[in-house]
C-alpha cells in the first residue's frame, strides 16, 4: 500500500475565522470521503472542552479551532457533518460524536 500522505511535509490549514471555515467547507463539501477526528481537554463531553475538529483526506487536513470558532453556530459546518452523501471515517466515532 502506498502512503499518499507525506509525514515529513503535512498539508493542513489551521481554521480560526469564519471566512477560513467557509473556504475550507467549499473544498470539503466536494469530497466523497473524509476523515474526522477531535481533540479535547478530557474524556467527558460534559466536563471537557472541545479544542479542535480535524477534517480531511489523504491530501489535505483542515483543523477547525473550536476555541476560536463557535462551531455550533456555524450552520454550514453542522450541515456538512450531517450530509449523508459524504462518508465520514472516524477512529473513535462514539467518543467524537458526543463532543461534536
Amino acid at each position: 500500500m502506498e502512503l499518499k500522505f507525506d509525514p515529513e511535509n503535512p498539508q493542513y490549514e489551521h481554521i480560526t475565522t469564519l471566512e477560513q471555515a467557509n473556504n475550507a467547507l467549499d473544498k470539503l463539501e466536494k469530497m466523497k470521503v473524509v476523515g474526522v477526528d477531535i481533540e479535547a481537554t478530557g474524556l467527558d463531553p460534559y466536563m471537557a472542552t472541545l479544542l479542535t475538529v480535524q477534517i480531511g483526506n489523504d491530501k489535505m487536513s483542515y483543523i477547525f479551532n473550536a476555541r476560536e470558532l463557535d462551531l455550533s453556530k456555524i450552520e454550514r459546518f453542522k450541515n456538512f457533518l450531517e450530509n449523508k452523501k459524504i462518508i465520514k471515517l472516524l477512529q473513535n466515532g462514539k467518543f467524537d460524536y458526543k463532543f461534536i
